[in-house]
């Protein structure tokens, strides 16, 4: 019986885990931090990224002196274009599954506010937009299933083309579900043992 309960509260722990949600966007560092669980954080103060990070594009540069909002700092600095201006992105590859994406950014500064920025994770459709007046400030997404490519594009606000300036990118891997199925294996095995252990 004990056995049956346990198993009923192991799956009722593991199908959350696994189960589907919505993207959900953060403007609170803190908040993200919170929900992603632990983050690597890259912080673009030399040319070598983080093991198992590329960045590709057209436009994309580190490290740079950042200026407006970042003034003395080391950032990544970018440009994407729409399609109808010869269409140019941004795309951040991991080696590893990633589920959260964020830093803060500066659209308003490097050259004005222009298109905002269209946030994909590994497909087509905009999964988040950071508006042209960020400044300075944290925007961040967690994605509802894992991705291993974030495409920053050119999003429909005013402009021919959105620059800006990246600083602290954080972000963090997809946890094994093969981990938790080991966790539950694990319990399981434990709670027979203390069922055996007690028979005489």
């Amino acid at each position: 019986m004990r056995i049956r309960v346990f198993l009923v509260l192991l799956i009722a722990l593991l199908v959350p885990a696994l189960t589907a949600r919505a993207d959900t966007t953060y403007t609170s560092q803190s908040a993200f931090e919170a929900a992603a669980g632990s983050v690597q954080v890259e912080t673009f103060n030399s040319a070598t990224l983080n093991p198992g990070l590329t960045i590709t594009g057209t436009e994309v540069k580190w490290p740079y002196a950042g200026d407006y909002a970042f003034v003395g700092d080391e950032v990544e600095w970018g440009r994407v274009v729409p399609a109808t201006y010869g269409e140019e992105t941004i795309t951040y590859t991991f080696a590893t599954a990633i589920t959260a994406f964020g830093g803060l950014w500066d659209l308003y500064g490097p050259g004005g506010p222009g298109t905002g920025i269209c946030v994909s994770g590994s497909s087509s459709s905009c999964d988040g937009i950071i508006t042209d007046n960020y400044s300075g400030q944290f925007w961040g997404i967690i994605f509802s299933t894992p991705v291993t490519t974030v495409i920053l594009s050119a999003d429909g606000e005013s402009g021919i083309a959105e620059t800006h300036e990246l600083e602290n990118l954080e972000y963090s891997s997809v946890p094994e579900p093969g981990t938790i199925i080991l966790l539950g294996t694990g319990l399981l095995g434990l709670a027979r043992m203390k069922k055996r252990v007690r028979r005489p």
